[in-house]
């Protein structure tokens, strides 16, 4: 295989793991800011779950198929406009995994 094409490969699972990344930050800024704001947890609505969101996004960063996984998983339950970004930021590491492990075959 060229050089190019690896480093455009490169290139292709790098932007779609900060796509990923980036969507899955304002996917859980929305989702603490709505169990902050509407659902009348207190503070703790807040930090919860961006501890445990950030978490995923930090795994999914290192292991895109596991977090992307989970984080297809915790946007189901949630409300579907609300989920939404938590749902493609999964897909996108998902992809992510699939374009790294097309060039571990080839």
């Amino acid at each position: 295989m060229e050089e190019g094409t690896q480093t455009a490969k490169h290139n292709k699972r790098t932007r779609l793991r900060l796509a990923g990344l980036v969507i899955g930050l304002l996917g859980t800024s929305l989702d603490a800011f709505i169990l902050w704001s509407f659902a009348g947890f207190g503070l703790w609505g807040l930090v919860i779950p961006i501890i445990i969101l950030g978490g995923i996004l930090a795994l999914a960063w290192k292991k895109p198929f596991l977090g992307g996984i989970l984080l297809i998983v915790f946007s189901l339950p949630t409300v579907p406009p609300f989920g939404l970004p938590l749902l493609v930021a999964g897909i996108l590491f998902l992809l992510s995994w699939r374009e790294e492990q097309k060039r571990v075959e080839t």
